[in-house]
């Protein structure tokens, strides 16, 4: 079926008041102003405001800092004003059907007979200030000033310095952002409008850091959507944003390099290039930006495991030490173009390309308190990339605006090469652990390193694995809105805005796995060359040619080992001893892959088929329509209301496999294909106020209603049950999406003299709220049935059953500040100090499914009887506290800022049971940058992790550490020439 024949009546209204809008686009006679709002130094201001004084016709410039308007025929006095400037009034007179331009440049503020001298922070923090307030919802922005004069690690540093945003690390730099206290997966992230596909392999979350600031023209958070948006952004929406070539030629490059502490190490660098200009007598833009980037992620980590008893008695049950050494490079480029029409408007063309790769080996031990000592290397080279190509235009009929536009958007998560091994210590004398002292149980997993026997030789190669993987998400849309402005009378004026949008996602995961159980099984005596002949396996002029064994047929870990044995003190506590050495498991690996028999029937390396149990293929299709207005009733009341509908109907294909395990994870005959559909219709009202009393405060309100999407392995009508390992993992194509209302109000009080404070409070309803229930344990028969498990194929008693739910009743409120001041009304040097500072305090309230045993001693043996309630508690991934605060000084040519972002504890981790529920440890990050203006070159430091603070988690039973990873100090340095 296709998307045109989807739609519902409502969409088809919709489009028919597009018609109409469209046809009475050169009925109104009226004339025309568009022009330009600099400052006297010739730098376009964006976000200016241009209007009549004392009525509600005016305009907003755009990010070109250009305005268009339209009035009836007539003489008006034209003001066009921006914060830290001077307005300036202009007579025009309007003639009916007529167009022409009035350009203004605005003078700084002047103080006591002295102009005010605008610094580089507070440059870019009045065109945050002045974006934000002439906004028509609500908004926090990182203007392009802010973006480029200190420039953060990636996007998602900088969106974390605004208020009610909380970030998600990875490799020692922001990832993905947490707006609201609600996960990444509500939150939607787009590009010049278009969403960028997901970038995780299941969920629907989006790495940040993939983006290269060096091409944005601004960063924009909105807090409370439109309907003239996508509604899937409970949390809200980020969108990054380009602007046109400007009218002088442009040319930037960035050098520099890097040292991180952890490893020690200068090996590190950074390229960023920038060209623009106009051409063809100014009508056509070109912009080329390129990035190229090397950069060291490497991290220590421990864990630490606890046995918790029914009693709830508790002792440590282990403790493992790694360490991964990480390599990070990044290349980027994007050329964008844009084309003046005759009518005034705008045709670009955008085109976006960013590739992360990720080569990391890790290394870990274990130091258990029963059992086998395990040592383990995993070596992996992952490639992440984007591309955006996006032809977009904005137009005009008469008073009519017209915008459209037509992408196409793919990310590709691929794992070409990953290889592991695990080695394995113990069941003889002297190996593994000796026997620990009781009273050591209930402390830290340190006091277990002294009783580890470290005897490498006799520890053996017990299993080795390859795995492959391919994720894809593939979006093309297409969409049109119409914008009609009207005029009732110069208090009275608006719009009427229509449109509509329609998006097919193409979502899927392919993965496999190789495994060589070399624990039950030898390695093979042959190979097999790429000709299909089977030839005997030469070890020979290679690292194993002496290969040394143990237990009689076991290998050594030693033969892996290099020449000198490599260990590392993580955390300076911790010994990670011996570390293996990659080079030799990467040759054993090119000497064994193709291992097999001499009769050509028995390999080396077989197929895992666990890992293809996750493989999906998803196909979305959303089509949405909406309608709004706007009405300005004089200058202090505006009303934004409107309606949005989308429709979803989607297709999953999934993997089926009720009886898996063993050594039928070999066997293709356990797994067959099974698939599923959904749809479903929202129908999405919207209302904005914004009131404006006086001259230095407003007050916005909304209500909006908006709605998130489960993750895309949730809905798949998948069963694996792995008899083994015994766990049942399965999706559920009856999981709902999510909808939300979503109340928010908030006060700006502003000063030109001063800068901005804004409070505000919002409060959010959430319906059919999905997660993952974790470990959900079968107990009874009973339960089994309940659970809605295949029957016939053996018991399930004591299996745990991860799945996807929803719950209803979740509720998420909050209050928000920010402070975005500068001190130019102090006297001398202190007038160059610049701050900012920001809190959010947010709570949450849901419900989760909970289970616990009640027994029955009146009879013997004693009945256990499972019991299921529902208990109330936090969101997941949820800090009820968080906020920036900065210091900046800028004096000549120099800028400086201090800054610390800072956050408390947050729920990771649902359990059936509650024991084993997890947090994540709060903690404080520094950092430090500086700016030096030379003539045309600039010098740039950005110091990261001051404080060397280190990301733990923890039970909420009694507190129980369970382990912390750290980065240590990073440090970026740049050389920019700037013609």
């Amino acid at each position: 079926m296709s998307i045109v024949d989807q739609q519902t009546p409502f969409l088809r209204i919709v489009l028919l008041l597009l018609l109409a809008c469209a046809l009475s686009g050169g009925s109104y006679a009226q004339g025309y102003i568009n022009g330009l709002v600099k400052d006297s130094g010739g730098e376009l201001l964006l976000a200016a405001n241009v209007n009549v004084p004392g009525t509600s016709l005016g305009a907003i410039t755009d990010l070109d800092g250009s305005y268009r308007m339209s009035l009836p025929a007539g003489e008006y006095e034209l003001q066009a004003s921006y914060l830290g400037y001077s307005p300036q009034m202009i007579s025009v007179t309007v003639v009916d059907g007529q167009q022409q331009v009035v350009d203004f440049a605005l003078p700084p503020n002047v103080v006591m007979g002295q102009e005010i001298l605008v610094t580089a922070q507070a440059l870019g923090q009045r065109a945050a200030i002045n974006r934000q307030l002439n906004a028509d919802g609500i908004v926090n922005v990182v203007s392009e000033e802010q973006i480029q004069e200190l420039p953060d690690a990636n996007a998602a540093e900088a969106i974390g310095r605004l208020p009610g945003v909380s970030l998600k690390r990875a490799g020692g730099e922001a990832q993905k952002v947490v707006l609201r206290g609600l996960n990444d997966k509500f939150s939607l992230i787009t590009l010049n409008g278009v969403p960028v596909p997901a970038s995780d392999a299941s969920s629907r979350g989006v790495d940040l850091s993939m983006f290269s600031q060096s091409s944005l023209a601004g960063i924009e958070v909105t807090k409370a959507v439109t309907p003239d948006m996508d509604a899937d952004a409970i949390a809200g929406s980020v969108n990054l944003i380009t602007k046109k070539a400007t009218v002088e030629p442009e040319f930037r490059i960035d050098v520099g390099g890097g040292y991180n502490k952890l490893e020690n190490s200068l090996k590190q660098y950074r390229v960023d290039a920038r060209y623009g200009r106009r051409v063809l007598d100014k009508k056509i833009g070109v912009q080329i930006a390129v990035n190229n980037e090397r950069l060291i992620r490497s991290r220590e980590s421990f864990s630490q495991g606890w046995s918790i008893f029914p009693d709830s008695n508790y002792q440590i049950s282990g403790l493992s030490v790694n360490y991964v050494n990480e390599i990070r490079t990044r290349l980027g480029g994007s050329l964008l173009l844009d084309f003046d029409t005759k009518d005034g408007g705008t045709i670009r063309f955008n085109n976006f390309f960013n590739q992360t790769g990720r080569d990391r080996v890790s290394f870990s031990r274990d130091y258990p308190v029963a059992g086998d000592v395990s040592y383990d290397i995993d070596d992996e080279e992952r490639v992440l990339s984007t591309i955006n190509n996006s032809v977009s235009g904005e137009n005009f009929w008469g008073s009519t605006e017209i915008t459209w536009g037509l992408s196409h958007a793919l990310t590709k998560g691929e794992l070409p090469y990953s290889y592991s091994m695990d080695f394995t210590e113990g069941g003889a004398p002297g190996t593994g652990m000796e026997d620990i002292p009781s009273d050591l149980l209930q402390g830290s997993g340190e006091a277990l390193i002294p009783f580890a026997y470290n005897n490498f030789r006799e520890a053996y190669l017990f299993q080795a694995r390859s795995d492959r993987s391919e994720n894809q998400d593939r979006d093309l849309i297409a969409h049109l809105n119409l914008k009609k402005p009207f005029i009732v009378n110069d208090r009275i004026t608006g719009s009427v805005k229509v449109g509509g949008k329609v998006r097919q996602k193409n979502r899927k995961l392919e993965r496999g796995s190789n495994w060589a159980p070399y624990y039950v099984s030898r390695p093979k005596s042959f190979v097999r060359l790429d000709d299909g002949s089977i030839v005997p396996k030469d070890l020979s002029n290679t690292s194993f040619n002496d290969l040394s064994l143990v237990g009689g047929n076991n290998i050594s870990l030693i033969n892996f080992l290099g020449e000198g044995e490599s260990s590392r003190d993580v955390f300076d506590r911790y010994r990670l001893s011996p570390m293996i050495d990659r080079d030799r498991t990467r040759e054993w690996y090119e000497l064994t892959r193709n291992g097999i028999n001499e009769q050509g029937n028995l390999l080396e390396y077989s197929d895992d088929l666990r890992e293809a149990t996750g493989n999906y293929d998803v196909d979305e299709r959303i089509s949405s329509a909406y309608v709004m207005t706007t009405v300005d009733f004089g200058e202090k009341i505006r009303v934004l209301g409107g309606v949005r509908f989308e429709n979803e109907n989607n297709d999953y294909r999934g993997i089926y496999a009720p009886e898996l395990g063993g050594f039928l994870t070999f066997d293709p005959a356990q797994l067959s294909d099974t698939a599923s559909s959904y749809s479903a219709s929202y129908i999405l009202p919207n209302l904005h106020v914004r009131l404006k009393p006086t001259e230095w405060f407003d007050l916005r309100l909304a209500a909006t209603k908006t709605l998130a999407r489960p993750d895309f392995s949730m809905r798949l009508p998948r069963l694996v049950v792995d008899r083994v390992a015994r766990t049942i993992d399965r999706g559920n194509p009856e999981v709902q999406t999510t909808v939300a209302w979503n109340y928010d109000v908030i006060a700006s009080f502003y000063r030109s003299k001063y800068g901005l404070f804004t409070v505000g409070g919002f409060y959010k309803q959430l319906d059919n709220v999905f997660y993952t229930r974790n470990n959900f344990r079968i107990l009874t028969e009973e339960s089994s049935l309940a659970a809605g498990l295949p029957q016939g194929l053996g018991s399930y008693l004591g299996f745990g059953l991860d799945e996807p739910v929803n719950t209803d009743g979740t509720k998420v409120y909050g209050i928000e500040v920010d402070l975005q001041a500068n001190m130019s009304f102090l006297p001398g040097l202190l007038s160059n100090i610049i701050f900012r500072a920001n809190y959010s305090r947010i709570q949450s309230q849901t419900q989760f499914p909970r289970v616990r045993i009640e027994e029955d001693d009146s009879e013997f043996p004693p009945k256990q009887t499972v019991v299921e309630f529902n208990e109330e508690g936090k969101l997941e991934g949820q800090p009820a506290n968080f906020g920036n605060v900065a210091l900046g000084y800028d004096q000549g040519g120099f800028s400086g800022r201090l800054s610390v972002f800072f956050q408390d504890d947050y729920l990771t981790t649902i359990t059936s049971l509650g024991l084993r529920d997890q947090l994540q440890k709060g903690y404080a990050n520094w950092d430090l940058s500086l700016r030096q203006d030379i003539k045309k070159i600039t010098l740039l430091v950005n110091v990261r992790n001051l404080s060397n603070f280190s990301e733990g988690q923890f039970y909420q039973f009694r507190n129980l550490d369970t382990g912390s990873l750290k980065y240590d100090l990073q440090v970026d340095f740049r050389v920019r020439y700037t013609l």
